[in-house]
């Protein structure tokens, strides 16, 4: 990216700052970017983050070199993984036979993922803009819409079984929009499959190395973390029902299943109060750990720079 610009912004969910508490100043990479804590729903967000044209280059230019989705860094065995674990995950959520299920994929990410996706499922579409990846997409049995999702709702004109989102929600500008307009492209019976990495599960599980990991989740891709409370917050704001299916751990990943469809019916678990909110303590316990991970970070950056630094003056001092 040639030029960097951010704008402040606000929650999802329409409260104003004074509903914001900060728990962190820097990213997982040490960009200044300042995450804060949405008492109101129970989200996290970056309250100043890049704005619609910086982040457009972002995604075109670096995202999917720097997690080696594209080109000769790819991970071919891992991504064939994850492609195979998706498949697995749908078939559990959809009781039919594979060849008749209707699937949209938000979010191309891998060649591997939609070419597998089209080998196993009846018909597949991909909503992806990004170049690169379209590119290395080849299967025959596969739609590919080069658009974001604003745009796609001028040229999908059919229906799916099955929308999915793996790791692409924490992303999305406005989730909001996003769900209203993946509403219209469901059937009667149609649902939305999100995958979400969870913050707040990795907070709770205490593990030795959990400061380390904690931080990892504040990405500077990622504009928003999740909380059970505020997923079932936005589908009963959009009229969704709305099931936690579980949780998993992949690796470094926490992550959590959700499954929104048109049976409100569902939501009943918010309407009456079994999924609460995040804790104040919890909250607090969040701000801590993330500040000791990134004074570590920030530490261990200028011993690496002194380093550097001592190098240089030894290199001269000795002829």
């Amino acid at each position: 990216m040639n030029k960097i610009s951010f704008e402040s912004t606000k929650c999802w969910c329409g409260a104003d700052s004074t509903s914001d508490i900060l728990v962190a100043e820097y990213d997982r990479y040490l960009n200044k970017l300042p995450t804060v804590f949405c008492k109101a729903c129970s989200t996290l967000r970056f309250s100043n983050y890049l704005t619609d044209q910086s982040l457009s280059s972002f995604y075109q230019s670096t995202y999917q070199t720097m997690y080696s989705r594209i080109g000769k860094n790819q991970d071919k065995r891992k991504a064939l993984a994850n492609a195979q674990y998706i498949i697995d995950l749908i078939k559990t959520v959809l009781d039919k036979d594979s060849r008749s299920i209707s699937l949209l994929e938000v979010g191309g990410g891998s060649r591997d993922l939609a070419n597998q996706l089209a080998d196993e499922f009846g018909h597949v579409a991909v909503i992806e803009p990004s170049d690169e990846i379209i590119d290395n997409n080849d299967a025959n049995n596969l739609k590919i819409f080069k658009c974001n999702l604003e745009q796609a709702q001028t040229v999908i004109t059919r229906k799916y079984d099955l929308i999915i989102l793996v790791h692409v929600f924490e992303h999305l500008s406005d989730p909001i929009l996003a769900l209203n307009t993946l509403k219209k492209f469901i059937s009667d019976q149609g649902k939305i499959l999100i995958l979400v990495p969870d913050f707040w599960r990795v907070l709770k599980a205490n593990q030795s190395n959990s400061a380390t990991r904690l931080l990892g989740y504040i990405h500077i891709a990622h504009k928003w973390n999740f909380s059970d409370f505020s997923m079932a917050q936005m589908a009963l704001k959009c009229k969704l029902g709305f099931t936690r299916l579980c949780v998993k751990a992949r690796g470094e990943i926490i992550e959590s299943i959700y499954l929104l469809d048109n049976d409100e019916r569902v939501n009943t678990p918010i309407m009456h109060g079994w999924i609460k909110p995040v804790s104040f303590k919890e909250m607090m316990l969040a701000e801590k750990t993330l500040k000791s991970q990134i004074n570590l970070l920030r530490f261990q950056k200028c011993i690496s720079q002194l380093k550097v630094i001592l190098k240089g003056i030894i290199s001269r001092a000795i002829p």
